[in-house]
């Protein structure tokens, strides 16, 4: 709680489901600080447990850390989401942490699907995002980054924000991705890195099910405005990134893909979150 020598929140929420003959349900939450969920919601009937993260603050500052556990059983499905943007507010050189660690069992299917992230300028972010996948388990997951506030007339020229996301599949890792935007390094600039465009994006996912006519379906998924769009599959793990300058158009080209993705590899029509309608 503030008070602490970094003044800054120590929140965390833990989480437990299973799968029962009603459907996937909440067994356990518990949490300490400002992280919430509303109760279990479920707009597609039983199968899919919806569960909206809240953190009531409202924005990230220095000296923050976040910390969200949740634990699915076997066979359980669980679709993540929150009501707005994540916001890193500005800070004096003090770092800020978020910690996600999703165990998923066996058969179990995990959908985190956030709004996007927006750094503001000054901040100095981490974020670390964990997932341990158990045998026939299915990931689909997105993250959409924002520096500074574009429309805003805000550039991102002071501040950093580190992200690191590792996937283990049966207690191996099979992807690591890591990334380090210093505002004031040529990586934001550079043709190698961000080339200037404020809105970058990456979607991962991992299932049993995944193949190359799916990937060539996701591909042929049109981009809005100039966007720069890519499409692979690698090991298993199905990667789409995007570049550019807006986080519609980023969060429009990943939900069509998740319309592709979902009735295929869990075999339910995709259904958007009603929050996001909000």
């Amino acid at each position: 709680m503030p008070g602490e020598a970094d003044c800054g929140w120590h929140a965390s929420l833990s989480l437990g489901y299973d799968r029962t003959a009603r459907g996937t349900v909440l067994r356990r939450k518990s949490h300490s600080g400002p992280l919430r969920v509303q109760k279990a919601l479920y707009p597609e009937g039983g199968g899919v447990c919806h569960t909206l993260l809240l953190h009531p603050p409202g924005g990230i500052v220095g000296g923050d850390h976040l910390r969200i556990c949740a634990q699915l059983g076997e066979r359980a499905h669980v679709l993540f989401t929150n009501p707005g943007a994540s916001k890193w507010y500005r800070s004096d050189h003090r770092r800020a942490r978020q910690e996600i660690r999703l165990h998923v069992g066996a058969h179990a299917a995990v959908e985190w699907l956030p709004q996007e992230t927006i750094f503001f300028d000054q901040c100095w972010a981490d974020t670390v995002m964990e997932v341990e996948l158990d045998p026939g388990a299915t990931l689909v997951g997105w993250d959409i980054q924002c520096f500074g506030r574009r429309h805003s007339g805000e550039s991102f020229s002071h501040g950093q924000a580190r992200s690191s996301l590792s996937i283990r599949r049966g207690g191996r890792l099979a992807f690591l991705d890591r990334a380090r935007y210093d505002a004031r390094a040529p990586v934001m600039r550079s043709l190698n890195g961000l080339a200037g465009h404020t809105v970058t994006g990456t979607l991962v996912a991992c299932a049993d099910a995944l193949n190359k006519t799916t990937v060539a379906d996701c591909r042929a998924i049109p981009v809005c405005d100039s966007a720069q769009t890519g499409i692979t599959l690698m090991d298993g793990i199905f990667i789409a990134r995007i570049l550019g300058d807006s986080s519609e158009t980023a969060k429009q080209w990943f939900t069509a893909i998740w319309h592709v993705l979902r009735p295929r590899l869990l075999g339910i029509a995709a259904a958007n979150p009603r929050i996001w309608r909000t």
